[in-house]
């Protein structure tokens, strides 16, 4: 090493720029303040920055601060490469004009890796006037180059018009959008220029108790809503791409506490009930949703997404007056009567979270031979049920259905079962349930069938 630090620093600096990342941590603990100095820059991969603006003096004087060490930071090629992640985090009357703002709206094109950012806007409010977060956020988009997945949080202010150059550019390389509790005039006059979505995970509810858990000083006053739906909204809106999120989605998840009338549910099942005589996605593979609904619709939705490459399903409504569990189970057995073979268009389903207990007589006197004509099916999950009941009823499942690995209740158990031989089950294992990993956020990451 010691040779190496004869070299003039842009020397040094190109063989470094050379070493996978393993051989630059090593480099940096090698003890050396000389190598550290060359080395620490190529190592960034996430940053984090705080842009707070108000109009003081003494928020403008900060702001400017942080813009010029933006701007030191990326009139440095090795780092600006180097950011894989960017999070922003917004704080104050946002001012797009804001030292600091302008300084990282100019940078975006210089990080030309960063595939993921997220923007955070719980503790920013909008000002009259001036562009919005949802501005800002179509700037993130469009100017970082190789952006493929983006978060965002309390965006819900915006309009139509603040979007209307989004077709003169590029079709965005954006293909996952996370969003929490934010309104339909915050995204979805974005996301329908997004044509290369595959994975939408939304969340909305009761908007002030997230705020309350989420702001950086929760005993302020509230500055939004009483509620927000998840923004589903933006799924149905005419895309001037003409490329519906449904021809390319293949991983939808959405969860709302809202109430009823105020549930994405609603929409969703309408929207169903529309294409019903469609076909059938042939990209979705995964869909988790928790949203308050009642049974109809819930019939509409799952009519809706049976397709034969749908992987994993669970439509779970949330405990409200309008679900009625004696009515869902009515439903089950009009369905199996009407359409035996209903599940065989799930050619592809291996996992399916079903909103009943899956126990009570009346449901497991049809439920286990209904499933069996879904041909891939190994996985089944239901509600939480009485643990003293539950071992016949898996034997049940596990007999009926041939291809079923395990049967769960939720905050129960789970029954895990063996090799068959000839169609009878070898062994059956009983574990504390685990909920299904596919259910829960994970961007563009493989999601496992398993729990």
């Amino acid at each position: 090493m010691f040779p190496l630090l004869h070299f003039c620093p842009e020397l040094v600096a190109a063989v470094v720029d050379h070493l996978s990342l393993d051989s630059k941590h090593n480099l940096c603990l090698t003890g050396n303040h000389n190598l550290l100095a060359l080395v620490r820059p190529y190592t960034w991969r996430e940053i984090n920055i705080t842009l707070r603006s108000g109009g003081n003096s003494n928020e403008t004087r900060k702001s400017a601060e942080l813009a010029t060490k933006l701007r030191s930071f990326c009139s440095v090629p090795a780092k600006a490469r180097a950011v894989r992640s960017i999070n922003i985090t917004l704080v104050g009357a946002f001012d797009v004009n804001a030292p600091a703002i302008a300084a990282l709206l100019d940078a975006f094109p210089l990080l030309i890796n960063s595939t993921c950012a997220s923007v955070i806007c719980t503790d920013s409010t909008n000002t009259p006037g001036v562009p919005s977060h949802a501005h800002f956020i179509k700037m993130a988009v469009q100017r970082l180059p190789s952006l493929l997945s983006l978060r965002v949080d309390c965006c819900t202010d915006g309009s139509e018009a603040e979007y209307h150059d989004m077709a003169d550019y590029p079709v965005p390389r954006l293909q996952h959008v996370a969003t929490r509790f934010c309104n339909h005039k915050g995204i979805s006059h974005l996301w329908k220029y997004c044509s290369n979505l595959q994975v939408i995970e939304m969340e909305g509810g009761p908007a002030e108790q997230f705020w309350r858990e989420n702001a950086l000083d929760p005993s302020s006053q509230f500055p939004g809503h009483t509620s927000y739906d998840s923004g589903i909204d933006f799924v149905f809106a005419e895309s001037p791409c003409h490329n519906p999120i449904f021809d390319t989605a293949a991983k939808v998840k959405l969860i709302s506490e809202s109430n009823y009338d105020d549930s994405d549910a609603r929409s969703l099942a309408q929207y169903f009930e529309k294409s019903r005589y469609s076909n059938p996605s042939s990209s979705l593979k995964e869909w988790a949703m928790s949203l308050s609904m009642n049974v109809e619709q819930y019939g509409h939705i799952l009519r809706g997404l049976r397709s034969p490459v749908l992987e994993r399903l669970g439509i779970t409504p949330t405990e409200t007056e309008d679900w009625d569990p004696s009515e869902f189970s009515d439903y089950l057995i009009k369905l199996n009567r009407d359409n035996k073979h209903f599940f065989a268009a799930f050619k592809s389903l291996s996992d399916l979270s079903l909103p009943c207990d899956g126990i009570s007589p009346q449901v497991l006197n049809i439920l286990p031979s209904f499933l069996s004509h879904a041909p891939a099916l190994r996985h089944l999950y239901f509600t939480s049920a009485c643990p003293e009941t539950l071992s016949e009823a898996a034997a049940n499942y596990a007999h009926s259905i041939p291809t079923l690995q395990s049967v769960s209740w939720r905050d129960t158990s789970t029954f895990r079962f063996g090799v068959r031989d000839g169609g009878t089950v070898i062994s059956c294992v009983q574990a504390p349930f685990v909920a299904p990993i596919w259910e829960s956020w994970d961007g563009l990451g493989t999601s496992s069938s398993r729990s």
